[in-house]
């Protein structure tokens, strides 16, 4: 979690928004943390763009922010449930 912890960092000191394609040695940098993870994508149907930090599973796009957010939140208790609208999924927290 820690290497996923520094990528984030690196997004943020090279003042790179949420979901905005990052410079190209940030990508350079992640297959030197993850070096299998090329291997992965290419085998499953999880794509994972470093540039925009964008993961696409079975078709349907999701931020890498989003699943930190999901872990942070699930960790004091909180529910959710994933609502496709069509072209986007919404998250709703469930009391």
């Amino acid at each position: 979690m820690k290497r996923y912890a520094f990528l984030r960092w690196l997004r943020k000191i090279s003042n790179t928004p949420e979901g905005c394609v990052a410079p190209q040695w940030i990508k350079f940098i992640y297959y030197i943390l993850f070096p299998l993870n090329w291997f992965y994508e290419k085998q499953s149907n999880i794509k994972y763009d470093i540039l925009s930090d964008i993961y696409t599973i079975n078709g349907m796009k999701f931020t890498g922010e989003v699943f930190y957010h999901l872990r942070s939140e699930a960790s004091k208790g909180m529910k959710f449930r994933l609502i496709d609208t069509g072209e986007y999924v919404t998250i709703e927290t469930l009391k």
